[in-house]
Parts: C-alpha cells; structure tokens; sequence
C-alpha cells in the first residue's frame, strides 16, 4: 500500500528529463495510525504527482482531493520505462 513504503524516490522535470533529487524515507512506514494518508499527504508536500502500484480507495480520494495527480504503474513495473513515459507525459 502506498502509505507503507520504506522509501519515496523525489523526482523533478529538468528541462525534458526527469531528475532523481532525493530519496526520502517514510517516517509512517511501520505506523498505522488512523487517517495515515494525511500523514504522508504532509510528508509529500512538494510533491504534486505520486507514481503508484496500490493505493486504496480511501487514499486515492484523500491525493486527488488536494490536487495532487497520480500515475498509476502495476506493480513490478519497469521504473525506467515508467520514467521514460513520465518524462513525455509531464517534462515536455
């Protein structure tokens, strides 16, 4: 589930290219505090789109509802090609 990854990899459009600029780790990851979207909504502040495998459907509501995007992959997808159709989709 989203709110349960060790980690979050930053990303940000340089020019056309996407650039990894900080690997974040997930204060919340072993936490199941009630409404734990809003946490990590908070933690991800400077984000305004999140790349995922699984969110639920509370979770999902709580992003799009603070205006943040989502960028839905399968799960074990190819993050280089998922990278690659970012840089198209939001870079150019």
């Amino acid at each position: 589930m989203f709110g349960m990854a060790e980690f979050y990899l930053i990303y940000e459009c340089d020019s056309e290219r996407l650039k990894l600029i900080e690997k974040r780790l997930n204060p919340y990851a072993k936490e199941m505090p009630r409404g734990k979207t809003f946490y990590v909504i908070d933690f991800l502040q400077d984000c305004d789109t999140y790349v995922v495998s699984n969110i639920g459907v509370r979770g999902r509501k709580r992003v799009l509802d603070k205006g943040i995007s989502i960028y839905d992959v399968d799960r074990g997808a190819d993050i280089g090609m998922v990278l690659k159709q970012m840089e198209v989709n939001l870079c150019r």
